[in-house]
């Protein structure tokens, strides 16, 4: 365990969401990982598709391949390459090692001799990082995490005679008074590993993590300061997800919402329960919702909406 002062860690303006959203998409990184071989031969498979529909063109209509087709094919080109480009840089990390999956499958050889430097391309396609454990810890139970801690708070005062304050006051000192072994890292924004499903850290790590955000949540209250994300009992949406989603992307798009999609996605998943009364996840179906490229929008939703935007946004001056 690393040796710092708590004390001169800033809680009150720590941002923990922004570090497990990080974590998350490095994670969801290290699972695709073993596609990385895939990839490098749909980046050989769009351009020979490319370089075939400008030569149909040319011979067969004499002229260039329009530019909305090419545009269509760079954009797929691109989008892979910069896939490509983010996996690649996985493969020069020797910390990736400190996964049981990866130290199992890969075998310790002068890395120049590898098409992927520490690995080979069987050796990526061998590859299974799961993260199901991960998933369900910080889609399901950390956006519920203040919620509980609060109901707890309130019936463990109950029968405390000094102030709300006082009593804050020595709950944070308790807390603060842990021992924190991931803490460090997480102030420098470095990955934890072994967070998946064969590792042993996602236990400890979470439970750290619902620490710290109890700590962040009592500094907010004894500062004075309205907390970010009052607790709340989610709302049950009675209908499709997707109608859900729908209603708040085209909200959005129309600039009556202003947010990325990313705060929306994740607006939906912490504050709403579906009609069964179960979470909505940010992964899964509510994430295939926000894929642009899986067309998972209600059609009919948007119909409805459109008229009443357009009467919402009529006469209103340009922004």
């Amino acid at each position: 365990m690393e040796d710092f002062n708590i004390n001169e860690v800033d809680f009150f303006n720590f941002d923990l969401d922004k570090y497990i959203g990080f974590l998350l998409d490095k994670y969801r990184l290290f699972v695709e990982l073993k596609y990385l071989p895939h990839y490098k031969t749909l980046e050989k498979d769009y351009l020979l598709r490319k370089w075939r529909a400008n030569s149909h063109f040319l011979t067969r209509k004499n002229k260039l391949l329009p530019p909305s087709i090419n545009a269509l094919y760079d954009k797929r080109i691109n989008a892979n390459a910069e896939r490509i480009e983010k996996l690649k840089g996985l493969c020069y990390n020797y910390d990736m090692l400190k996964f049981k999956c990866v130290s199992e499958q890969v075998k310790l050889e002068n890395p120049k001799a590898k098409e992927y430097f520490l690995f080979t391309a069987n050796e990526l396609k061998n590859l299974d990082i799961k993260i199901g454990d991960l998933r369900a810890y910080f889609n399901l139970l950390y956006p519920n995490n203040i919620t509980h801690f609060l109901e707890d708070l309130e019936d463990e005062y109950r029968g405390i005679p000094t102030s709300k304050e006082q009593f804050y006051i020595k709950k944070l000192k308790f807390l603060k008074e842990q021992d924190f072994v991931y803490l460090p890292q997480i102030l420098r924004g470095d990955i934890v590993y072994n967070l998946d499903d064969e590792g042993n850290e996602i236990i400890p790590f979470y439970g750290e993590v619902a620490t710290i955000q109890q700590i962040i949540y009592l500094e907010t209250l004894i500062r004075g300061k309205e907390p970010l994300h009052p607790p709340t009992k989610p709302l049950q949406w009675t209908g499709q997800t997707n109608e859900l989603a729908t209603i708040l992307i085209e909200l959005q798009k129309a600039g009556l919402i202003k947010s990325s999609m990313t705060n929306i996605r994740r607006l939906i998943a912490n504050n709403f329960t579906d009609k069964n009364g179960n979470k909505m996840a940010e992964t899964g179906y509510l994430g295939d919702v926000f894929n642009t490229s899986k067309y998972k929008t209600s059609k009919a939703v948007e119909e409805f909406i459109h008229p009443l935007i357009a009467e919402l946004t009529k006469n209103r001056p340009q922004r």
